[in-house]
Protein backbone atom coordinates (compact mmCIF):
# COMPACT_ATOMS: atom_id res chain seq x y z
CA UNK A 1 0.00 0.00 0.00
CA UNK A 2 1.29 3.44 -0.83
CA UNK A 3 1.86 6.01 1.99
CA UNK A 4 -0.74 8.77 1.82
CA UNK A 5 -0.35 10.72 5.15
CA UNK A 6 2.46 10.94 7.68
CA UNK A 7 2.65 12.82 11.03
CA UNK A 8 6.11 12.54 12.58
CA UNK A 9 6.40 11.63 16.26
CA UNK A 10 7.81 14.28 18.55
CA UNK A 11 9.55 14.10 21.89
CA UNK A 12 6.29 14.18 23.75
CA UNK A 13 3.57 13.00 21.37
CA UNK A 14 2.94 10.02 19.11
CA UNK A 15 2.89 10.30 15.31
CA UNK A 16 1.44 8.04 12.62
CA UNK A 17 1.62 6.89 8.97
CA UNK A 18 -1.51 6.16 6.89
CA UNK A 19 -1.48 3.82 3.89
CA UNK A 20 -4.27 3.37 1.32
CA UNK A 21 -4.72 0.71 -1.37
CA UNK A 22 -5.11 2.26 -4.83
CA UNK A 23 -7.32 -0.61 -6.01
CA UNK A 24 -9.72 -1.27 -3.12
CA UNK A 25 -9.23 1.85 -0.99
CA UNK A 26 -8.39 -0.23 2.09
CA UNK A 27 -6.55 1.86 4.75
CA UNK A 28 -3.96 0.94 7.35
CA UNK A 29 -2.45 3.16 10.11
CA UNK A 30 0.97 2.70 11.67
CA UNK A 31 1.62 4.36 15.07
CA UNK A 32 4.89 6.19 15.55
CA UNK A 33 5.57 6.33 19.28
CA UNK A 34 6.84 9.49 20.99
CA UNK A 35 10.59 9.79 20.66
CA UNK A 36 11.29 11.04 24.15
CA UNK A 37 14.07 13.52 24.78
CA UNK A 38 17.58 12.96 23.58
CA UNK A 39 19.75 15.54 25.24
CA UNK A 40 23.23 16.40 24.05
CA UNK A 41 26.25 17.60 26.00
CA UNK A 42 25.98 20.09 28.83
CA UNK A 43 26.77 23.66 27.94
CA UNK A 44 27.82 26.23 30.53
CA UNK A 45 25.48 29.18 31.13
CA UNK A 46 25.06 31.90 33.73
CA UNK A 47 24.18 30.27 37.04
CA UNK A 48 24.41 26.68 35.82
CA UNK A 49 24.41 24.40 32.76
CA UNK A 50 22.00 23.65 29.94
CA UNK A 51 21.59 20.94 27.32
CA UNK A 52 19.28 20.81 24.29
CA UNK A 53 17.17 17.95 22.94
CA UNK A 54 18.37 16.76 19.54
CA UNK A 55 14.80 15.88 18.61
CA UNK A 56 13.45 19.37 19.34
CA UNK A 57 15.72 22.36 19.91
CA UNK A 58 12.96 24.07 21.86
CA UNK A 59 13.20 21.43 24.56
CA UNK A 60 15.91 22.14 27.10
CA UNK A 61 17.09 20.77 30.38
CA UNK A 62 18.74 22.86 33.08
CA UNK A 63 20.97 22.09 36.05
CA UNK A 64 21.29 25.23 38.14
CA UNK A 65 24.04 25.96 40.63
CA UNK A 66 22.84 25.60 44.21
CA UNK A 67 24.35 26.85 47.44
CA UNK A 68 22.99 25.85 50.82
CA UNK A 69 19.71 24.00 50.68
CA UNK A 70 18.03 23.32 47.32
CA UNK A 71 14.33 23.74 46.72
CA UNK A 72 14.22 20.78 44.36
CA UNK A 73 16.65 18.02 43.42
CA UNK A 74 16.03 15.39 40.74
CA UNK A 75 18.29 12.36 40.28
CA UNK A 76 18.21 10.76 36.81
CA UNK A 77 18.67 7.09 36.00
CA UNK A 78 22.26 7.82 34.92
CA UNK A 79 22.83 9.43 38.38
CA UNK A 80 22.89 12.96 36.99
CA UNK A 81 21.53 15.38 39.59
CA UNK A 82 19.46 18.37 38.49
CA UNK A 83 19.20 21.17 41.07
CA UNK A 84 16.79 24.10 41.27
CA UNK A 85 17.49 26.33 44.31
CA UNK A 86 14.70 28.01 46.21
CA UNK A 87 15.99 31.44 45.17
CA UNK A 88 14.69 30.69 41.66
CA UNK A 89 11.20 29.86 42.98
CA UNK A 90 10.76 26.73 40.85
CA UNK A 91 7.21 25.73 39.87
CA UNK A 92 6.63 22.05 39.05
CA UNK A 93 3.93 20.73 36.68
CA UNK A 94 3.31 17.22 35.35
CA UNK A 95 1.93 15.73 32.15
CA UNK A 96 1.70 12.15 30.91
CA UNK A 97 5.35 11.97 29.86
CA UNK A 98 7.27 14.82 31.47
CA UNK A 99 7.96 16.76 34.61
CA UNK A 100 8.26 20.46 33.77
CA UNK A 101 10.16 22.78 36.14
CA UNK A 102 9.50 26.42 35.38
CA UNK A 103 11.75 29.08 36.93
CA UNK A 104 13.37 32.45 36.37
CA UNK A 105 10.15 33.63 34.60
CA UNK A 106 11.21 32.41 31.14
CA UNK A 107 12.90 29.04 31.54
CA UNK A 108 11.41 25.55 31.66
CA UNK A 109 13.40 22.39 32.26
CA UNK A 110 11.81 19.24 30.81
CA UNK A 111 12.57 15.85 32.32
CA UNK A 112 11.03 12.63 31.03
CA UNK A 113 9.37 10.72 33.84
CA UNK A 114 11.03 7.54 32.68
CA UNK A 115 14.43 9.15 33.22
CA UNK A 116 13.77 10.10 36.86
CA UNK A 117 15.31 7.92 39.54
CA UNK A 118 14.63 10.16 42.56
CA UNK A 119 12.53 13.27 43.03
CA UNK A 120 13.29 15.17 46.24
CA UNK A 121 11.74 18.41 47.37
CA UNK A 122 14.40 19.62 49.80
CA UNK A 123 12.91 22.98 50.72
CA UNK A 124 14.92 25.67 52.47
CA UNK A 125 14.83 25.64 56.26
CA UNK A 126 11.79 27.53 57.50
CA UNK A 127 11.61 29.86 60.49
CA UNK A 128 8.39 28.57 62.00
CA UNK A 129 9.83 27.63 65.39
CA UNK A 130 12.12 28.95 68.10
CA UNK A 131 14.85 27.14 70.01
CA UNK A 132 16.29 28.33 73.31
CA UNK A 133 20.01 28.93 73.61
CA UNK A 134 20.72 27.46 77.02
CA UNK A 135 23.89 29.42 77.71
CA UNK A 136 22.17 32.82 77.88
CA UNK A 137 18.40 32.13 77.62
CA UNK A 138 18.13 33.79 74.22
CA UNK A 139 16.30 32.21 71.28
CA UNK A 140 16.94 31.57 67.59
CA UNK A 141 14.60 30.58 64.77
CA UNK A 142 14.43 26.83 64.23
CA UNK A 143 13.17 24.83 61.26
CA UNK A 144 10.15 22.73 62.26
CA UNK A 145 10.31 20.17 59.46
CA UNK A 146 10.18 16.65 60.86
CA UNK A 147 13.60 15.46 62.05
CA UNK A 148 15.27 18.67 60.87
CA UNK A 149 15.94 20.90 63.87
CA UNK A 150 18.17 23.30 61.93
CA UNK A 151 18.85 26.41 64.04
CA UNK A 152 19.32 29.78 62.35
CA UNK A 153 21.93 32.27 63.56
CA UNK A 154 19.46 35.09 64.34
CA UNK A 155 18.86 36.15 67.96
CA UNK A 156 15.75 36.92 70.01
CA UNK A 157 14.67 37.22 73.62
CA UNK A 158 11.23 36.16 74.78
CA UNK A 159 8.90 38.03 77.08
CA UNK A 160 5.49 36.48 77.59
CA UNK A 161 4.47 35.24 74.14
CA UNK A 162 6.43 37.90 72.27
CA UNK A 163 9.87 37.52 70.73
CA UNK A 164 12.05 40.62 70.47
CA UNK A 165 14.96 40.98 68.04
CA UNK A 166 18.22 41.16 69.99
CA UNK A 167 21.92 41.48 69.41
CA UNK A 168 24.79 40.26 71.55
CA UNK A 169 28.04 42.20 71.63
CA UNK A 170 30.85 41.82 74.16
CA UNK A 171 28.62 39.59 76.24
CA UNK A 172 25.80 42.15 76.48
CA UNK A 173 22.39 41.23 75.08
CA UNK A 174 20.58 44.32 73.85
CA UNK A 175 17.02 44.92 72.62
CA UNK A 176 16.24 48.15 70.79
CA UNK A 177 12.91 48.93 72.45
CA UNK A 178 10.21 47.32 74.56
CA UNK A 179 6.77 48.52 75.58
CA UNK A 180 5.53 46.74 78.68
CA UNK A 181 1.84 46.00 79.18
CA UNK A 182 -0.27 44.51 81.94
CA UNK A 183 -1.53 41.56 79.90
CA UNK A 184 1.98 40.34 79.08
CA UNK A 185 3.91 41.25 82.21
CA UNK A 186 7.65 40.65 82.31
CA UNK A 187 9.15 37.17 82.60
CA UNK A 188 12.15 37.44 80.27
CA UNK A 189 14.76 34.90 81.39
CA UNK A 190 17.67 36.57 79.61
CA UNK A 191 19.71 39.34 81.20
CA UNK A 192 19.15 42.18 78.76
CA UNK A 193 19.69 45.88 78.26
CA UNK A 194 16.94 47.81 76.47
CA UNK A 195 17.59 50.94 74.44
CA UNK A 196 14.14 52.36 75.21
CA UNK A 197 11.55 50.86 77.57
CA UNK A 198 8.22 52.26 78.72
CA UNK A 199 5.20 51.35 80.80
CA UNK A 200 1.86 53.17 80.96
CA UNK A 201 -1.28 52.73 83.03
CA UNK A 202 -4.60 54.57 83.17
CA UNK A 203 -5.25 56.14 86.58
CA UNK A 204 -7.94 58.51 87.82
CA UNK A 205 -7.39 61.91 89.43
CA UNK A 206 -5.20 61.61 92.54
CA UNK A 207 -5.62 57.84 92.44
CA UNK A 208 -3.26 55.65 94.44
CA UNK A 209 -1.89 52.40 93.12
CA UNK A 210 0.96 49.97 93.52
CA UNK A 211 3.90 49.53 91.18
CA UNK A 212 6.79 47.16 90.56
CA UNK A 213 8.79 47.53 87.34
CA UNK A 214 11.71 45.51 85.93
CA UNK A 215 13.84 48.63 85.46
CA UNK A 216 15.12 51.35 87.77
CA UNK A 217 13.05 54.51 88.27
CA UNK A 218 14.34 58.02 88.89
CA UNK A 219 11.52 59.64 90.93
CA UNK A 220 12.74 63.17 90.20
CA UNK A 221 12.11 62.65 86.48
CA UNK A 222 8.31 62.61 86.86
CA UNK A 223 6.04 65.53 87.67
CA UNK A 224 2.74 63.74 87.00
CA UNK A 225 3.14 61.15 89.73
CA UNK A 226 4.87 60.55 93.07
CA UNK A 227 6.34 57.37 94.52
CA UNK A 228 6.04 56.18 98.12
CA UNK A 229 7.40 53.43 100.33
CA UNK A 230 6.16 52.00 103.63
CA UNK A 231 7.34 53.93 106.68
CA UNK A 232 5.40 52.63 109.68
CA UNK A 233 2.05 51.31 110.78
CA UNK A 234 -0.43 52.84 113.23
CA UNK A 235 -2.31 49.85 114.64
CA UNK A 236 -4.66 52.04 116.66
CA UNK A 237 -5.79 54.03 113.64
CA UNK A 238 -5.42 51.04 111.33
CA UNK A 239 -3.25 53.15 109.04
CA UNK A 240 -0.25 52.40 106.86
CA UNK A 241 2.08 55.40 107.02
CA UNK A 242 3.98 56.18 103.82
CA UNK A 243 7.09 58.16 103.03
CA UNK A 244 7.63 59.87 99.69
CA UNK A 245 10.66 58.79 97.66
CA UNK A 246 12.46 61.78 96.15
CA UNK A 247 16.24 61.73 95.87
CA UNK A 248 16.71 57.99 95.79
CA UNK A 249 16.67 55.72 92.75
CA UNK A 250 14.07 52.97 92.92
CA UNK A 251 15.89 49.78 91.99
CA UNK A 252 14.46 47.41 89.39
CA UNK A 253 11.94 45.01 90.90
CA UNK A 254 11.25 47.17 93.97
CA UNK A 255 7.58 47.31 95.08
CA UNK A 256 6.32 50.84 95.79
CA UNK A 257 3.13 52.86 95.85
CA UNK A 258 2.42 55.47 93.20
CA UNK A 259 0.05 58.42 93.19
CA UNK A 260 -1.13 60.28 90.12
CA UNK A 261 -0.98 63.97 91.00
CA UNK A 262 -1.44 65.84 87.75
CA UNK A 263 -4.20 66.46 85.23
CA UNK A 264 -3.25 63.58 82.95
CA UNK A 265 -5.06 60.38 82.00
CA UNK A 266 -2.60 58.06 83.70
CA UNK A 267 1.03 57.42 84.50
CA UNK A 268 3.82 56.79 82.02
CA UNK A 269 7.23 55.57 83.17
CA UNK A 270 10.12 55.25 80.72
CA UNK A 271 13.89 55.22 80.51
CA UNK A 272 16.70 54.55 78.05
CA UNK A 273 19.71 52.24 77.91
CA UNK A 274 18.72 50.40 81.05
CA UNK A 275 19.36 46.95 82.44
CA UNK A 276 16.23 44.86 82.94
CA UNK A 277 15.68 42.43 85.79
CA UNK A 278 13.05 39.79 86.52
CA UNK A 279 14.14 39.54 90.16
CA UNK A 280 11.78 40.94 92.79
CA UNK A 281 13.45 43.02 95.50
CA UNK A 282 12.39 42.65 99.12
CA UNK A 283 10.04 45.48 99.92
CA UNK A 284 10.37 47.66 103.00
CA UNK A 285 8.63 46.29 106.08
CA UNK A 286 6.50 48.54 108.27
CA UNK A 287 5.51 46.95 111.55
CA UNK A 288 4.06 43.58 110.67
CA UNK A 289 3.47 44.45 107.01
CA UNK A 290 5.65 44.04 103.95
CA UNK A 291 5.06 45.24 100.41
CA UNK A 292 5.47 42.42 97.88
CA UNK A 293 5.85 43.06 94.16
CA UNK A 294 5.06 40.99 91.08
CA UNK A 295 6.06 41.45 87.43
CA UNK A 296 3.36 39.08 86.15
CA UNK A 297 -0.22 38.40 87.21
CA UNK A 298 0.02 36.83 90.65
CA UNK A 299 -1.37 33.55 91.83
CA UNK A 300 -4.42 33.64 94.10
CA UNK A 301 -3.49 35.60 97.22
CA UNK A 302 -3.80 34.16 100.72
CA UNK A 303 -6.09 35.63 103.38
CA UNK A 304 -3.22 37.45 105.10
CA UNK A 305 -2.71 39.72 102.07
CA UNK A 306 -4.12 43.17 101.35
CA UNK A 307 -4.83 44.71 97.94
CA UNK A 308 -5.29 48.39 97.16
CA UNK A 309 -8.65 49.70 96.01
CA UNK A 310 -10.17 53.18 96.31
CA UNK A 311 -6.99 54.43 97.99
CA UNK A 312 -7.14 51.87 100.80
CA UNK A 313 -5.74 48.40 101.42
CA UNK A 314 -8.43 45.72 101.78
CA UNK A 315 -7.97 42.34 103.41
CA UNK A 316 -8.19 39.47 100.91
CA UNK A 317 -9.89 37.22 103.47
CA UNK A 318 -12.76 39.71 103.69
CA UNK A 319 -13.00 39.93 99.91
CA UNK A 320 -13.10 36.15 99.38
CA UNK A 321 -16.01 35.27 101.65
CA UNK A 322 -17.92 34.34 98.52
CA UNK A 323 -15.17 32.00 97.38
CA UNK A 324 -13.82 34.30 94.67
CA UNK A 325 -10.04 34.25 94.30
CA UNK A 326 -8.15 37.53 94.40
CA UNK A 327 -5.09 38.24 92.27
CA UNK A 328 -3.07 41.34 91.46
CA UNK A 329 -2.05 42.21 87.94
CA UNK A 330 1.40 42.51 86.45
CA UNK A 331 3.66 45.37 87.63
CA UNK A 332 1.79 45.76 90.91
CA UNK A 333 2.28 45.07 94.62
CA UNK A 334 0.28 43.90 97.61
CA UNK A 335 0.65 43.98 101.39
CA UNK A 336 1.59 40.80 103.22
CA UNK A 337 0.72 40.72 106.94
CA UNK A 338 2.05 38.61 109.76
CA UNK A 339 -1.06 36.70 110.83
CA UNK A 340 -0.10 37.03 114.51
CA UNK A 341 -0.16 40.84 114.38
CA UNK A 342 -2.97 42.47 116.43
CA UNK A 343 -4.39 44.22 113.39
CA UNK A 344 -3.62 41.50 110.87
CA UNK A 345 -7.29 40.69 110.49
CA UNK A 346 -8.32 44.31 110.01
CA UNK A 347 -10.83 44.56 107.22
CA UNK A 348 -9.27 47.70 105.80
CA UNK A 349 -6.14 49.81 106.26
CA UNK A 350 -6.08 53.51 105.43
CA UNK A 351 -3.10 55.40 104.02
CA UNK A 352 -1.40 58.46 105.45
CA UNK A 353 1.74 60.45 104.70
CA UNK A 354 4.52 61.36 107.14
CA UNK A 355 5.71 60.12 110.51
CA UNK A 356 4.96 62.01 113.73
CA UNK A 357 2.61 64.47 112.01
CA UNK A 358 0.80 62.33 109.48
CA UNK A 359 -1.42 63.64 106.73
CA UNK A 360 -4.36 61.52 105.65
CA UNK A 361 -4.47 61.05 101.91
CA UNK A 362 -7.96 62.53 101.62
CA UNK A 363 -6.41 65.79 102.86
CA UNK A 364 -3.63 65.37 100.34
CA UNK A 365 -6.17 64.79 97.58
CA UNK A 366 -8.06 67.91 98.58
CA UNK A 367 -4.83 69.90 98.37
CA UNK A 368 -4.48 68.81 94.76
CA UNK A 369 -7.92 70.10 93.89
CA UNK A 370 -7.82 72.81 91.23
CA UNK A 371 -9.59 75.23 93.59
CA UNK A 372 -7.02 74.80 96.39
CA UNK A 373 -4.43 77.48 97.16
CA UNK A 374 -1.08 76.33 98.55
CA UNK A 375 1.30 78.53 100.60
CA UNK A 376 4.52 78.07 102.54
CA UNK A 377 4.94 79.26 106.13
CA UNK A 378 6.09 82.66 104.87
CA UNK A 379 2.89 83.19 102.93
CA UNK A 380 4.39 82.65 99.49
CA UNK A 381 2.01 80.89 97.13
CA UNK A 382 3.28 77.59 95.76
CA UNK A 383 2.39 75.91 92.44
CA UNK A 384 2.19 72.49 94.08
CA UNK A 385 2.77 70.69 97.34
CA UNK A 386 6.42 70.89 98.40
CA UNK A 387 8.48 68.92 100.88
CA UNK A 388 8.00 70.37 104.34
CA UNK A 389 4.99 72.24 105.73
CA UNK A 390 2.31 73.39 103.28
CA UNK A 391 -0.67 75.60 104.15
CA UNK A 392 -3.63 74.61 101.97
CA UNK A 393 -6.68 76.87 101.65
CA UNK A 394 -9.78 75.50 99.98
CA UNK A 395 -12.82 77.69 100.32
CA UNK A 396 -13.22 78.61 104.01
CA UNK A 397 -11.11 75.66 105.18
CA UNK A 398 -7.36 75.84 105.88
CA UNK A 399 -5.29 72.67 106.38
CA UNK A 400 -1.66 72.06 107.26
CA UNK A 401 -0.13 69.40 105.00
CA UNK A 402 3.29 68.00 105.85
CA UNK A 403 5.27 66.28 103.11
CA UNK A 404 8.41 64.49 104.25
Amino acid sequence: MPLVVEKPATCTSDGYRKYKCACCNEERTETLYALGHSYGEWQEMAGGHMRTCSNDANHKQYNMDATGVNALEITLTDDTKLSYPSTLSPVVTFNDLDVAIGFDTDKTSLVNKADIKEYNQVWSHNKNGYAQNNEDNTYSHQCDYTDCGYKHDDLFVRNGKQYYVAEKKNGVIKVADMTLNDSEGYDCEADITVGSVSYSRDMKDNQWGTLCLPFAINPNAYSDCSFYQLSSVDNEKKEIVLRRIDNQEIAAGTPVLVRRNAAVSGISISTTNTAMSNAIQTGITAGEYSLVGTLTTSNALSNDCYVINNDKFWNVGELTNGGKKVKVGAFRSYLLANTTAPSAQARMLSLSIGDDDTTAIDVLNAADNSEAEIYDLNGHRLPDLQKGINIVKRGNKTTKVIIK
